[in-house]
C-alpha cells in the first residue's frame, strides 16, 4: 500500500490525491461563495470590533457631561500615575536607602542620657510628674522628621519629596524605660564617610532641638555615654529595595493600562482612535484570515464528502479497481469559463467547445469494445434523460456500426434488467464525483447475476454551468 492509499468498506482501494483536488477544485463557485463570505464576516467584524463605525457616528457632536467627566478621570488617573512613577524613579536613583550595600552596611549606634533633675520627694504626698518622658519623645519626633537625603547634601529634589520618609531604614531610634533617660540612636550609611556624616548631622540635630525642649518642657541635659561602629548585613534593606524596584515594573504596568482605557475612551467619544487607513488595513487583514479559513472549510468539506463517499473521482480507479475498460469521459454543461476549462483539462475532459470531437472520440472507443454487436445497451447511475441524450449524441457522431439504446439504472428500474436480457455485454455510463464505488460494484453484482458482463465505462463530467 502507498500513501495515496485509503480503505474503503473493508477493501483496500487507491485514492489519486491529484484526482481529488481537481474534483474539488471544480466547485470553485462555491468555494467562492464560502471565501468571500467568510473574509467579509471576519473583516466587518474586525471594523466593529475597532470602534471605528460608532466613532464616526459620534463625530460632530458635543460628549456629554457624563463623558466629560469620565474622560477628565481617567485623564487624571494617568497624569498621576506617571507622576508617581516619576517620584518613584528618582526615589530608586538617589534615595541613600537604594545604593547602599546591604551585605555592607556601616553602622554607628551612639547612647544618650538626658537628665531632667528629676528627683522624688519622700516627705511630699504629692510628687510632680517626671518630664524625662516628654523629653525623649521630642527629641525622638525630631529626629524622626529629619530629611536624611537632603542631609546628605542633595538639595534638588521636588516638593512631593517632602511627604516622603525615604530614608528611614538608614535611622533606627529607640529608648529604654521612659524614666531611664536613655536614647539610643543608631544611623547608617554605604560607607564610612556617609554614615560619618549623617551621625554629624544627627548630632546637630540633637543640639538644636535642645533649647526648643527646654522652653517647652523643662531645663535638662543631653549627654552622649557612648559610640559604637560596626559592618553588618541587613536583610530588611535587602528586602526593601527589591520591593522599590518592582514597584516601579509595577507602576508602568498600571500607566500602560490606564492610557489604554484613556485612548479608548477617547475613541468611543470621537477624539481619537484608529483613523481609516488603519482601520482598513487590520480589516483587511483579517479579511485574508476569514477568505482562507472559508476556502479550506469548504474545500475540506467536499474532500470529506468525496472521500467517505467513495466517489468516482477519475476513470484510472475502474481499471485498478475492477479490471473494466475506460472508453472516455465527456463534459457536460451550457456555459464553461477558462477557469472551467482548465480544471476540465487537469481532469481529463476536453473544453465544451470541442464537444464533438470529445463524442467521436468516446464513439470510436466504444464502437472498437462493441465490435461484432448488433445493439450497444447502456445502463448507469445517471438519470434516464442524460443517458438517453448521451445515446442520441453517440449515434450522431457515424462512429457506430449499431444502433445505440439507453437502457436505465438496473439498481433501481426492473424495465432496465428487462431491457438487457437478451444481450451477452452492456456499457456503464457514470458520473465522475457522484456516483460512488459502492454503486458500481451494485452494478457489476447484477450484471453478473444476469450472466451478462460490463463491456467498459462511459463518464459524464460536469464542466461548466
Amino acid at each position: 500500500m502507498n500513501d495515496h492509499s485509503v480503505y474503503s468498506q473493508g477493501r483496500e482501494t487507491e485514492v489519486s490525491l491529484s484526482a481529488l483536488f481537481w474534483t474539488v477544485l471544480s466547485k470553485w463557485r462555491i468555494l467562492l461563495v464560502w471565501t468571500l463570505l467568510f473574509a467579509l464576516l471576519l473583516g466587518g467584524v474586525r471594523v466593529w470590533k475597532s470602534g471605528y463605525l460608532q466613532s464616526r457616528q459620534s463625530v460632530g457632536a458635543a460628549p456629554s457631561e457624563a463623558d466629560s467627566l469620565k474622560l477628565l478621570e481617567l485623564e487624571g488617573e494617568a497624569e498621576l500615575l506617571q507622576r508617581e512613577l516619576e517620584i518613584q524613579e528618582l526615589f530608586v536613583t538617589r534615595s541613600l536607602t537604594m545604593n547602599v550595600d546591604p551585605n555592607a552596611l556601616y553602622t554607628i549606634t551612639n547612647t544618650y542620657y538626658v537628665d531632667a533633675g528629676y528627683q522624688i520627694l519622700p516627705e511630699n504626698t504629692y510628687q510632680s510628674p517626671d518630664p524625662t518622658s516628654a523629653l525623649l519623645e521630642g527629641y525622638s519626633a525630631g529626629l524622626q522628621a529629619m530629611n536624611l537625603a537632603s542631609l546628605a547634601g542633595d538639595e534638588k529634589l521636588p516638593e512631593e519629596i517632602g511627604v516622603f520618609d525615604w530614608d528611614k531604614d538608614l535611622l533606627v531610634i529607640s529608648t529604654c524605660k521612659a524614666k531611664s533617660g536613655i536614647l539610643v540612636v543608631s544611623i547608617s550609611g554605604g560607607t564610612k564617610e556617609q554614615a560619618e556624616t549623617l551621625a554629624v548631622a544627627v548630632e546637630e540635630a540633637l543640639a538644636g532641638a535642645t533649647p526648643t525642649l527646654e522652653k517647652a518642657v523643662c531645663p535638662h541635659t543631653l549627654t552622649l555615654l557612648g559610640s559604637v561602629r560596626s559592618i553588618s548585613r541587613d536583610e530588611t534593606i535587602e528586602e526593601f529595595q527589591t520591593d522599590q524596584r518592582k514597584r516601579i515594573d509595577d507602576l508602568r504596568a498600571e500607566l500602560e493600562a490606564a492610557v489604554s482605557r484613556r485612548d479608548a475612551f477617547k475613541s468611543l467619544l470621537g477624539q481619537s482612535g484608529l483613523g481609516l487607513k488603519a482601520v482598513l488595513k487590520s480589516a483587511i487583514k483579517y479579511a485574508l484570515i476569514g477568505a482562507f479559513a472559508g476556502f479550506l472549510l469548504c474545500a475540506g468539506c467536499y474532500a470529506l464528502k468525496f472521500l467517505l463517499g467513495d466517489r468516482l473521482l477519475d476513470g484510472e480507479s475502474l481499471v485498478i479497481r475492477y479490471g473494466a475498460r475506460f472508453l472516455g469521459v465527456h463534459g457536460t454543461g451550457k456555459k464553461q469559463t477558462r477557469l472551467d476549462a482548465a480544471i476540465a483539462k487537469r481532469r481529463g475532459i476536453a473544453p465544451l467547445r470541442e464537444e464533438e470531437k470529445s463524442l467521436r472520440r468516446m464513439g470510436a472507443s466504444l464502437q472498437c469494445a462493441a465490435k461484432g454487436m448488433d445493439r450497444i445497451l447502456l445502463i448507469g447511475s445517471v438519470d434516464q434523460a442524460q443517458l438517453e441524450r448521451l445515446a442520441a449524441q453517440l449515434a450522431a457522431t457515424g462512429e457506430l456500426g449499431a444502433a445505440v439504446t439507453a437502457c436505465g439504472d438496473v439498481e433501481a428500474d426492473a424495465g432496465a434488467i428487462h431491457a438487457i436480457a437478451g444481450a451477452e455485454t452492456v456499457f456503464c455510463v457514470e458520473e465522475l464525483g457522484e456516483c460512488s464505488h459502492r454503486r458500481i460494484r451494485g452494478e457489476l453484482a447484477t450484471l453478473a447475476a444476469q450472466g451478462k458482463r460490463c463491456g467498459g465505462f462511459l463518464l459524464l463530467a460536469k464542466a461548466g454551468r
